[in-house]
Parts: C-alpha cells; structure tokens; sequence
C-alpha cells in the first residue's frame, strides 16, 4: 500500500515537473520567434534609413511583451505590430489561420464607383476586358480604367481603338488597383514613348548590414508600333498600390502626362518570405524602386492635381476626381 502510495506522488511529481518544463519550452519559443522575426526583418528591410525607424530599441521593447502566461493570438498580436513599426504594406504575418497586414489606406478619405462612371460618363458605351474597362467621354477623350495589373496585353487592342477614334487625351484610371505584375507597368509605358527610355531603377538587400545593397538595376522601356502623342492623365487615390505606384512613378516623368487625385498608397519594393521556428510565414520587403529622378515611391507618389471624391460627391452621382481630370 505504502509503495502504491509513493507511485502516485511519484506520477504526480512528474505531471507537474513535466507541465512546468513544458510552460518554460514554451514561452522560450514563443521568444525564439519574436527573436527571429525581429533579426529576419534586421537582416533583411531595406527601407530603415529612408524612414528612420530605429530598430535597435524594438528588439527589446517586443521581447519583453513575451511573459507567462501567452497565448497563441497574444504572440501574434506581438508579432504583427513589430511588422506594422514599418508602416509597409508588402510585409505580411501568415499564421495558417489568418494574415496581418498594415493598412496604407487608414485615415484617408477614399470615394470611387466604377458603376458611376460606367453609366454617367461613358453612357454605358464601355468594354470591358481582361481587367479593363475602357470607352469614350465626350467624344473626344479615351478612357480607361484599369483594376488590376494583371493580362495587360489587351492595352495594345484599346491604344488602338483610340487612335482609330482620334481621341484629343486618354484618361488611365488606376483608382482602387492594389497592383499585380510590375513588369505590365513598365511595358505599357512604352505607348508612350518614341526612344528607348529609362523609368526607373530596381536595388536589392544583398548582405545583412543595414547598408548592404546591389547597384542601380536600370529598369528601360522600349518604344511600341502604336505611339500615342497627345495627353495623358493618370488619375490616382490611396488605394492605387504597389505596381499602380510604379506605373505612375514611371509615367510622371513624361512629358504628355499628369497625375491627378489622390497619392498613392506606395508600395516600392516587393517582400521576400521566410518560415519562423514555430510554422508562420513572414513576408519583408527586400527591394526597392526609384523613379528615373532617383526618388522613392514607398511612401507615395503624389500627383500635381491634388482632388478627392467625398461621400456626397458620389451620392450625388458626380465623380469630381473624374470631372477634373476631364477638364485639366
């Protein structure tokens, strides 16, 4: 009986040795991740300098949110707004169940209605293809909304149709795009041009110093058949991101085009991806592009008419942003 007894404090004993050990296991994971993703985005964010984020004093400031007991969702919540320090809407936070992004958007005033469009000016006279959505206002102006840089061979088919109309201006309207493939930006500009052009330049992290990059990678459009000589507008809002911010960053430097609306949401590099101890995926942003002046789009790229759409103005059926892109 007395041995019986001494079994059953012995199992006890182990429960709770084994419990405990497996608490200490586990908050010294859950530091283990917030160590790695802290050193990962150390070794690996190329926008440091250029947004003087001191990233020395994080490392210890989100270790010490790190205490017993923490939950799954706390350590995520720890995670994600270390990432959102940055203010980088490439990097990203994947733990299987769901996925932190930082909102660019937050706090600005974004009103736009393609179906207003569709039906006030273009008269429901409109195409739509392959993510475009194109016709003609006020018979002398082409327009084109574009949702997503996405299937961008099409734009040869609507380059012409405009031609063949003898349209005075042609409105490329990237509201509301979030990007897609850089490399469509870069070809459509080349409807643009009459000689081989340099739009931009691409630099890459390549080495875990703060200071370690690649050189300039030019990045060169190249003049297509059909070339449009008359005056382009490009009309933004904040939501008009990633490859939309490099296709106005690459269009605001030629001498036909004017940005009008909102700036854009930014966007400037693209994010590479990497497994923490515990299963996430976190994505940081390890390249950038600088516009053919050597300026940075990351934070936006503003256009020279400045003009936002309020609620009002859509209520009302009046797309303002629109109206003055017409009429400038």
């Amino acid at each position: 009986m007395k041995s019986k007894h001494l079994l059953i404090m012995t199992l006890i004993i182990s429960f709770f040795s084994s419990c405990t050990k497996e608490e200490d296991s586990t908050s010294e994971n859950m530091r283990e991740v917030v160590e790695t993703l802290w050193k990962y985005i150390d070794e690996n964010y190329v926008y440091f300098d250029y947004k003087s984020i001191n990233w020395e004093s994080k490392r210890s400031y989100y270790l010490n949110k790190v205490k017993d007991p923490i939950s799954e969702d706390s350590l995520f919540a720890i995670c994600s707004a270390m990432i959102g320090e940055l203010k980088d809407g490439h990097n990203f936070l994947n733990n299987g169940k769901k996925i932190y992004k930082y909102d660019y958007t937050k706090d600005f005033n974004i009103k736009f209605d393609l179906g207003l469009i569709k039906s006030k000016y273009l008269r429901s006279a409109f195409k739509s293809e392959d993510h475009f959505t194109y016709g003609i206002i006020n018979d002398t102006i082409g327009y084109i909304h574009y949702e997503k840089f996405k299937n961008g061979s099409y734009f040869n088919e609507i380059i012409r149709f405009f031609k063949e109309k003898e349209v005075k201006k042609i409105i490329i309207d990237i509201r509301d795009n979030r990007g897609g493939q850089a490399e469509i930006a870069q070809n459509m500009i080349g409807y643009f041009i009459e000689k081989p052009t340099i739009v931009g330049y691409i630099i890459h992290k390549n080495g875990v110093k703060h200071s370690n990059y690649s050189a300039k990678i030019e990045l060169k459009a190249e003049p297509k058949s059909l070339y449009f000589d008359k005056s382009v507008r490009v009309l933004t809002n904040r939501k008009s991101y990633s490859a939309s911010s490099y296709f106005a960053g690459m269009m605001n430097h030629l001498p036909n085009v004017k940005l009008v609306g909102q700036i854009t949401g930014g966007g400037g590099g693209a994010a590479a991806s990497f497994e923490l101890p515990n299963g996430w995926v976190v994505g940081i942003t390890s390249n950038f592009f600088l516009d053919a002046k050597n300026s940075h789009i990351e934070n936006g790229v503003k256009p020279i008419i400045e003009i936002e759409n309020s609620s009002a103005d859509i209520v009302n059926q009046q797309d303002k942003m629109l109206e003055t892109t017409i009429d400038n």
